[in-house]
Parts: C-alpha cells; sequence; structure tokens
C-alpha cells in the first residue's frame, strides 16, 4: 500500500466518474510509493464487482489523461503521482462511452497489457480493429499476433498498437480472405485444365468425326460401292456443316466437335437426305 499514492488520489481525483475513481482507488492501494503497481485485470474484476472489459476500459481511461502508464512487462503500470486536476482534466465531460461492443472487442483482441491507451488513441485502434475484424480477421489471432514483447519503456501505447496492427495484421492477408484466394487460384486451375481438356478434344475431333461418318455410311450402307461411300462421306459433312448454320445463324463455322454433335443428332436422316438426291441426281 502506498500512502503517497493514496493522498495524492485523495487530493487531486475526487472529480473522475466513480466508476473510474474506485479503479484508481484500488490501483493507488496496491501500487508502490514510487507509483509503480502489477495489476491483473481478472483479479481486479473478482475485487471491485466489474467485468474485464469495464476494467479495461477505466485503465484505458485513467490513461488517457496521463494518469495511468503501461510498463514494459506484462501487468506493469505505473501511476503518474505528479498529475493534477488541470494537467489531467476530469475525464467524464471529454470522453463520449465506449460501446459494450468496442469494450468487448477491445478486450478479446488486445492483450492485457496493451490495453491501457490515450482516449483519442484508442479511438485510432478500435478503427483498424474493425477494418481488420471486417476483412476476415478473428480478434484470438490478432491478440496473438500482437503479444509480443514490449519495449522497456512505452511513450503511448495506443501508438505502439497501431503501429503492430498495420505491420503485423495485414487487411489484405486475413485467413478468409487468403481461403477466397485459395478458392479463386483452385478455380482458375480447373477453368485452366478444362480448357486444355477442350483443346484437345477439338484436336482429335477430325479423325474420330471422319470415323463416325464412316462407320454410319458403312452401317447403313454395307453394300454400296466403297467409291460410292467415300463420296457420300463428303456430301453428309457438307451436310452437317450446313444443317448446324441454319441452327446457329450468324456464327463462324462449326468446329469438328460441333459436327459430331450435329452427326449423333441428325446424322441418319442427313444420310437419307443425301442418299435421296444422289439417287435423283442419276
Amino acid at each position: 500500500m502506498s500512502l503517497h499514492a493514496l493522498t495524492w488520489l485523495i487530493d487531486n481525483l475526487q472529480t473522475l466518474p466513480p466508476s473510474t475513481f474506485k479503479v484508481a482507488f484500488h490501483i493507488s492501494y496496491m501500487a508502490h510509493e514510487d507509483g509503480s503497481v502489477t495489476l491483473n485485470p481478472a483479479t481486479m474484476a473478482h475485487c471491485l464487482a466489474m467485468s474485464e472489459n469495464a476494467i479495461a476500459h477505466e485503465l484505458a481511461t485513467l490513461a488517457a489523461h496521463g494518469l495511468l502508464e503501461a510498463g514494459s512487462r506484462p501487468g506493469a503500470y505505473r501511476l503518474n503521482l505528479g498529475a493534477r486536476p488541470d494537467r489531467a482534466p476530469a475525464v467524464s465531460a471529454e470522453i463520449d462511452p465506449l460501446s459494450d461492443d468496442d469494450l468487448a472487442l477491445i478486450a478479446s483482441s488486445i492483450p492485457i497489457a496493451m490495453q491501457a491507451m490515450d482516449a483519442p488513441g484508442l479511438r485510432t485502434v478500435l478503427s483498424l480493429l474493425h477494418e481488420r475484424v471486417n476483412a476476415g480477421w478473428n480478434p484470438a489471432d490478432i491478440k496473438r499476433l500482437l503479444d509480443t514483447a514490449l519495449p522497456e519503456r512505452v511513450a503511448r501505447m495506443s501508438g505502439l498498437v497501431a503501429s503492430r496492427l498495420q505491420r503485423l495484421v495485414d487487411v489484405h492477408a486475413a485467413p478468409s480472405a487468403a481461403v477466397a484466394a485459395a478458392q479463386r487460384q483452385r478455380d482458375k486451375a480447373l477453368a485452366e485444365r478444362d480448357a486444355a481438356a477442350n483443346a484437345r478434344a477439338e484436336a482429335l475431333a477430325p479423325s474420330l468425326l471422319h470415323m463416325r461418318i464412316h462407320d454410319l455410311i458403312e452401317k447403313e450402307m454395307p453394300t454400296a460401292a466403297p467409291g460410292r461411300r467415300a463420296v457420300l462421306e463428303l456430301d453428309l459433312q457438307r451436310a452437317l456443316a450446313d444443317a448446324w448454320r441454319r441452327h446457329n445463324r450468324g456464327a463462324k463455322r462449326p468446329s469438328e466437335a460441333d459436327m459430331l454433335t450435329m452427326l449423333e443428332s441428325s446424322g441418319l436422316q442427313l444420310l437419307i437426305e443425301c442418299r435421296a438426291r444422289k439417287e435423283e441426281a442419276q
């Protein structure tokens, strides 16, 4: 217990809001004569019948007005025992209270040792946090990335937190964004594979088309002379192309794959028509 800290608190800081004063009183009671103190927000929450989010908010409020500084070790703080109301004005009229959602986001995303931030800086940090959470970052992952050793002295905790957020938690590298990018890469690879398969099919299609036409004519005209079958093969190929153009007006010349499709659907009827025209011509 520090009588120096308690005297400073009672003489100078009774204009603080009741909840903030209660937290400040607890800290002053726990502090050493030089103002140094080790705090455990969970223990404080139990002792003061407050939530950990509320404790984090009050610590940020005290830091916002230069009354409390975070040390380099987790849970290490120091009261600025020389601060007076003229240099550390009462906070209730100047700081808009944080919403429960904001308090929860701070508690879930920022390590305990880094939660005591000045009010303007805290708003900047909240903006950075919201940006990253909206991009797909999980608060627990953000907290893990931020939770590295602190420098020996931190001049402004909010500046340190903001810097680490920008440097270590890249908005565009959020896990969900990475998953989406990987899915796009897989989709691209599948599309390229399908395109290559189609190209190979196109390359094989001419010989396959000729084989299918030959097989059809041989099946339907088994006794026809080879020369007559060869002429009918050419006639049927032209008839297939003409039929495709009638069904696809304005389109370019059919591919061999298109010709195969037309052969499967209309080949026999077109062959009958070709035979009839040949017989009429004779």
